[in-house]
């Protein structure tokens, strides 16, 4: 075998590796958009928060209810609630738009 014969089985060699490494970028998938919405709570105070357009506002209620330490919290835009399934994508919103937030309070 020639020293160009052995280049050539060399550069063959590489191929497959190229591909793999294109094919493991194109697995993950479009990348996931965060948008920053505008938390106001009844007494004015505002929180803003960064969440993908794609999550459920149930995980970001969870969130705040352990961060607060509050068992009963409801998000309302529009004075609407916002089911907990709905998405901000699924809402059409845009960065910084202004999501009430509503706590109920157990008397305690």
């Amino acid at each position: 075998m020639s020293d160009s014969d052995e280049e050539e089985d060399e550069d063959e060699d590489k191929i497959p590796d190229i591909l793999a490494v294109n094919k493991s970028k194109e697995d993950k998938g479009p990348e996931r958009v965060k948008i920053k919405l505008k938390l106001q709570e009844e007494d004015g105070k505002v929180h803003t928060v960064k969440i993908y357009k794609d999550d459920p506002f149930h995980s970001l209620v969870q969130k705040l209810k352990e961060k607060w330490n509050e068992s009963q919290i409801t998000l309302r835009i529009d004075g609407e609630d916002i089911p907990p399934g709905e998405t901000p994508e699924g809402l059409h919103m845009e960065d910084d738009e202004i999501v009430d937030v509503h706590i109920r309070r157990s008397s305690r």
